[in-house]
């Protein structure tokens, strides 16, 4: 009687385990949790306790494939979908997201990236060279390979996004790794794009790849001959509201994905002008889905 108690108490949590969509995942954020009643998702959507594909008991072998599942034009994700084809950017010829299949480590094709070198289209640095540790151990978990994983927390939206129009909490905050409300992520893979290293804030050409300044602020570093100080204008011309983040549209443009959004202290950042996904490089579009 005993031995049969205890195989029925076992097999009833190794069901769970396989099976069970329980609130043991209470811990995750929204949408990547079961609180969305169109939409829940659970622990085994993309986790199995046995014959796992991938890494951290995936179903999937890589995580751009475990990711894409669901953010494809037919999976549930279908609001945020992506094309592995289409929609990753190759500079000069096509794409609206950052790349998500490219390694980061030194000599890989087809950045063939140097340690210690600013001589890449990128203003990259190498994986080994990174000095966050929290995206070191993600690159590491991932082939150093800069896939959706190593930029997104996916069980968590409790660090600040660079969107000045995220919330102060729960769902919208973009699922950040690490704060990025100064561009902390963008600058420190893209290391030789920053002010931290003496390849920026040039207008000459000299045979290397140079950059557009960052963390310049257009209400004192004020130079005639580089820009003035002033409220960034929207397509129309008419100046953006809302200092010192200047992200609100002007008199006559509703298009709120074509601002020039600025830090905290009026400084132009790399999402300042650039976008990760769904940008299109029209500024008389609506970048979305």
């Amino acid at each position: 009687m005993i031995m049969r108690r205890l195989f029925i108490i076992g097999l009833a949590i190794l069901t769970i385990l396989l099976y069970g969509r329980s609130q043991i995942i209470a811990g995750t954020a929204t949408p990547h949790d079961s609180t969305d009643a169109l939409k829940p998702v659970y622990c085994n959507d993309c986790h199995s306790v046995h014959k796992a594909q991938g890494t951290s008991l995936t179903n999937e072998s890589s995580n751009e494939n475990l990711c894409l599942f669901c953010h494809s034009a037919t999976g549930i994700a279908v609001s945020k979908p992506f094309n592995k084809i289409t929609d990753q950017a190759t500079p000069n010829t096509s794409g609206t997201s950052h790349r998500w299949d490219r390694s980061i480590a030194a000599g890989v094709a087809p950045l063939n990236l140097v340690a210690g070198s600013a001589d890449n289209p990128y203003g990259l640095r190498t994986s080994s060279e990174i000095s966050n540790t929290a995206l070191t151990t993600q690159l590491a978990k991932f082939n150093n390979v800069v896939t959706c994983s190593v930029c997104h927390n996916q069980h968590a939206q409790s660090n600040t996004p660079w969107d000045p129009n995220a919330p102060g909490s729960g769902s919208g905050r973009h699922f950040q790794r690490l704060t990025n409300d100064l561009n902390q992520m963008c600058e420190d893979c893209h290391y030789y794009r920053t002010t931290a290293t003496s390849g920026t804030d040039v207008r000459a050409y000299d045979g290397k790849k140079k950059s557009h300044p960052v963390v310049k602020d257009l209400t004192a570093d004020v130079d005639a001959t580089q820009f003035i100080g002033a409220a960034p204008l929207e397509p129309n011309y008419n100046p953006q509201t809302t200092a010192p983040r200047y992200h609100q549209n002007g008199t006559g443009d509703t298009n709120t994905t074509n601002n020039t959004v600025l830090d905290s202290s009026s400084k132009v950042r790399c999402m300042s002008c650039h976008g990760i996904h769904y940008t299109d490089s029209d500024s008389s579009t609506t970048d979305s889905p």
